[in-house]
């Protein structure tokens, strides 16, 4: 389903296969694709520690001071990319050490 946003928890359905139990007819098949994808990803991390699996994309480990992410399409593939909001969270960033700073 359509949504402004991804709300907390928002994922929640996908994952346990309960989109039908919250959006109703509003499901579309596009919707059990990222739901598919997302749950290969869930599952081999539960398993093994790594997200990684055959077909998928590689999801690398988590790199402090990275802004990346996997981003899940409507078609169900999934690309890492930089987050297209990594420039705005630099600058508050810099602006809270600079306030941090200002307070010492």
């Amino acid at each position: 389903p359509k949504v402004a946003s991804a709300p907390h928890a928002g994922e929640l359905s996908y994952l346990f296969d309960q989109m039908e139990a919250r959006y109703g007819k509003a499901v579309t098949e596009k919707d059990r694709a990222v739901a598919k994808t997302f749950h290969r990803y869930f599952v081999n991390f539960a398993k093994t520690g790594d997200p990684n699996g055959p077909g998928l994309p590689a999801w690398p480990a988590f790199s402090a001071g990275k802004f990346d992410l996997m981003i899940f399409a409507g078609d169900g593939t999934a690309k890492y990319r930089p987050d297209p909001w990594e420039k705005r969270l630099r600058l508050l960033e810099r602006a809270m050490d600079a306030k941090s700073s200002a307070a010492d």
